[in-house]
């Protein structure tokens, strides 16, 4: 059960409300940290008595829900208040306890913490008073994320091949968690299995051609498959550059998404530069049962030869762009240039796991790029038994902040049922 932030402040009130002889400074501290808004801040400094000025900073925390009393202990210890951080520190350990029940112990997550994980929903937003609210949503330089449905979500997922590329196994379970992840994010889902190099072109043409992107908020490509240096390798064998790929998806060819986030996901090998002495490629290991998404000795069959794409039937292609084609694009890979990406054949990736695990728990208060951060340090923690690792590897060409906002819609925010 959450622990319930109030009881912090309350227990320790007469203390706090004592002993607090430098309201302002933790005032601006919480300004600064986004728990106080400025008009928060300005009635705490205009109070002239200490006594009042204190009791106005927890009466006011006490609305802030789940981080007040962090952020009052963090306030108190930046502010030289270490004895009034003590009274809080206690509940500050059952906080982050709390928290670290959405966090596997191990990395990839064993069976029984992976099945736990996918009976949870992801956490949505219920307080409307909080700091996201009040300080992101209607932020001039956070994203728009206010639709009932978000936009699309397109994932690729190529398991068999006909070349001597092996079965990429585990990777239904990657599928089957990332639909459902942006399913109750919010998101229109679509997804094809198995493609070759042309048709994955082809579909995402064709199903970015049936969109009105002026209604959606942005747009998510998840792309699963064996890779190398340069590229994504379709069923055939046939290799095609992400640049393909994404330049579908810019404003040039897609004016409905000029000036919206567009999100990128590759779990695919891109190279096989192993971070060990272990020498193969995409050998399967025993034990820990990771594989790699690598070439698997194969010769490369061919290029991607698609020298332009497909025009947009319903849209004005002569519109001017307002910002760089790059721009708005932040791309996420399961692994560094040159190295390979690991997938583990019970529970899935370790690249996309990590997302579905840090989003499902923290997207309902946290901005992508932290969000991230969070993927990369669980993806950093996983071994092959021949102790191979990797990390994941972000190009973020994003404007502005990106919050998910689950579970509200339209400006005012309003909840979305269920």
């Amino acid at each position: 059960m959450a622990v319930d932030p109030k009881k912090a402040l309350i227990k320790n009130r007469v203390a706090i409300v004592r002993d607090l002889d430098n309201g302002d400074d933790v005032a601006d501290y919480l300004y600064a940290n986004k728990l106080f808004t400025e008009d928060m801040r300005d009635s705490v400094l205009q109070e002239p008595e200490k006594d009042k000025k204190n009791r106005l900073i927890l009466d006011t925390l006490g609305r802030r829900g789940q981080k007040a009393a962090k952020g009052l202990h963090d306030a108190f210890l930046d502010t030289e208040n270490s004895d009034l951080a003590k009274l809080l520190a206690p509940y500050i350990r059952v906080i982050e306890s709390e928290e670290n029940r959405y966090r596997p112990k191990e990395w990839p997550p064993n069976s029984e913490e992976q099945d736990k994980m996918q009976k949870d929903s992801v956490r949505r937003i219920k307080d409307l008073k909080s700091p996201s609210y009040i300080h992101e949503y209607t932020d001039e330089n956070v994203y728009e994320i206010r639709n009932k449905t978000r936009g699309k979500v397109f994932i690729i997922n190529n398991v068999e091949f006909q070349t001597k590329l092996s079965t990429r196994q585990g990777s239904e379970k990657d599928a089957e968690n990332m639909k459902s992840l942006f399913t109750e994010l919010h998101f229109d889902v679509v997804q094809e299995d198995n493609l070759t190099g042309q048709d994955m072109l082809k579909f995402l043409k064709e199903e970015r051609n049936k969109v009105d992107w002026n209604a959606m908020d942005c747009v998510i490509l998840v792309v699963m498959s064996h890779g190398h240096t340069t590229g994504i390798f379709g069923t055939d064998g046939q290799e095609i550059e992400l640049k393909k790929i994404t330049e579908l998806f810019e404003s040039s060819q897609c004016p409905g998404l000029n000036e919206k986030p567009r999100l990128v996901f590759v779990q695919a090998c891109r190279g096989e530069n192993k971070e060990s002495d272990h020498i193969g490629t995409g050998v399967q290991v025993s034990g820990n049962d990771s594989v790699t998404e690598g070439v698997h000795a194969m010769s490369l069959i061919g290029k991607d030869q698609i020298d332009a794409v497909a025009e947009m039937p319903n849209e004005d292609l002569k519109e001017k762009k307002t910002v760089h084609s790059a721009a708005d694009f932040l791309i996420a890979y399961a692994t560094p240039e040159g190295t390979p990406a690991y997938r583990h054949i019970h529970v899935g990736s370790w690249f996309l796991n990590a997302i579905v695990w840090t989003f499902k728990y923290h997207a309902h208060q946290e901005e992508i790029q932290h969000m991230l951060l969070k993927v990369n340090e669980l993806v950093s923690q996983g071994r092959t038994m021949a102790g191979n690792l990797t990390v994941s590897e972000i190009k973020n060409n994003l404007r502005k902040k990106f919050y998910f906002f689950p579970g509200v819609y339209d400006d005012p925010p309003k909840f979305i049922d269920g």
